[in-house]
């Protein structure tokens, strides 16, 4: 099997790469991981997978020449948008005639301006229907991580099975076309007879299964929720009683980077899934959520609201409201809601589900103690 990989630099994707070498080695042989990447201000695509590659040699315990000829690496960094130009060269100059795509890369952006459309059109949407258009002569199975929240705002249990459901409560850009792209997924692999896979992660968190504990290399979503707070403090903005809109009956769904990269590569092998929440089985309660990030960075008071503050509104709460808070208030002022955890517990049914509960003030410490700065990848 010859597999594309995107994403590979992102925070599930390098993961998922250490988890296709660990399956290669154990279990069913690859002939090819194809990486797809592309260069940084400071890194090429090629030295920045390399150095992935040596961190998963160093943590494994594996060798060297075990990885000798199984990752390919192609910077497609000078392709034209859209062509994945180098993609197809390789697979010509390679005499390749079939493949397997895992598609992750994407940027997240839960802005809910309207100048933020055209951005997460060309860089979330597009190239998720550009490289299965561009591989369609190739492509066996085209298997695409999107997001759990491109339902919307749902109350009560949310289905794997929702691609097909009328959805009309989107928080904003990021999720619209997420589900447009799932959708478009499904209808150009059932017109090619491409077996095809949407596989939906929640809101991810540092490792907790495998060491280096708690390790992420970017702090998205609840860690820059979290680090908001922090930088306004280390501005001597003072956050404390600030109103929160939120409710407290709901709650967040979070998973850990580990565990979602060991189920997508157990689900990518098994032909029954199409549709599959990568999801936590219990949402992480407001009523804990909240205030464990920010007594993390010293804020001890808070109040819950209903609605955004109108009067006697302080600065901490114009800032909050103004950046981190229009972006994040959607997700935590929702229904109360649940995942459909039995799928994917039956799937994982040899792997303890990581607490996310006992492990969050530690989780949250990682990111304290290194000034929630990510790593230059």
């Amino acid at each position: 099997m010859n597999i594309v990989l995107t994403g590979t630099t992102g925070i599930i994707g390098r993961e998922v790469l250490a988890e296709l070498i660990l399956h290669h080695l154990n279990k069913q042989k690859i002939n090819k991981i194809i990486c797809l990447a592309r260069g940084s201000r400071n890194c090429s695509a090629t030295n920045r997978i390399e150095n992935i590659l040596t961190t998963i040699v160093e943590e494994s315990g594996i060798e060297q020449q075990q990885l000798t000829g199984l990752v390919q690496i192609i910077d497609s960094s000078q392709d034209k948008p859209g062509s994945f130009e180098s993609l197809l060269r390789f697979l010509m100059k390679e005499n390749i005639k079939e493949l397997s795509v895992l598609h992750l890369a994407s940027t997240t952006n839960l802005s809910p301006l309207a100048t933020t459309e055209e951005e997460i059109f060309r860089d979330s949407y597009l190239p998720t229907i550009d490289l299965l258009t561009a591989v369609l002569p190739y492509v066996k199975q085209y298997s695409f991580v999107s997001t759990a929240f491109s339902c919307g705002h749902q109350q009560g249990l949310i289905p794997n099975e929702f691609i097909d459901m009328n959805i009309t409560s989107n928080r904003n850009y990021y999720e619209r076309y997420k589900l447009m792209a799932e959708r478009k997924v499904k209808e150009i692999c059932e017109r090619n007879s491409i077996r095809w896979q949407v596989l939906r992660s929640s809101i991810v968190s540092g490792r907790l299964i495998r060491e280096p504990y708690y390790y992420t290399p970017k702090f998205n979503v609840f860690y820059a929720w979290t680090g908001f707070f922090a930088s306004l403090k280390a501005n001597n903005i003072n956050c404390e009683g600030i109103r929160i809109q939120a409710n407290p009956k709901s709650g967040v769904n979070i998973v850990s980077s580990d565990y979602v990269a060991k189920t997508i590569v157990r689900a990518f092998y098994t032909p029954s899934i199409n549709e599959l929440n990568l999801t936590h089985s219990h949402n992480y309660e407001n009523t804990l959520l909240i205030p464990a990030m920010l007594n993390s960075v010293g804020v001890k008071n808070f109040e819950y609201v209903d609605k955004i503050p109108e009067k006697n509104i302080t600065l901490a709460e114009k800032l909050y409201y103004k950046t981190a808070g229009s972006q994040f208030s959607p997700y935590l002022n929702t229904y109360e809601h649940q995942y459909d955890s039995v799928e994917i517990r039956q799937l994982m049914s040899d792997v303890a589900e990581p607490d996310i509960r006992t492990n969050f003030r530690n989780i949250l410490q990682y990111a304290v103690e290194r000034e929630f700065k990510n790593e230059f990848i």
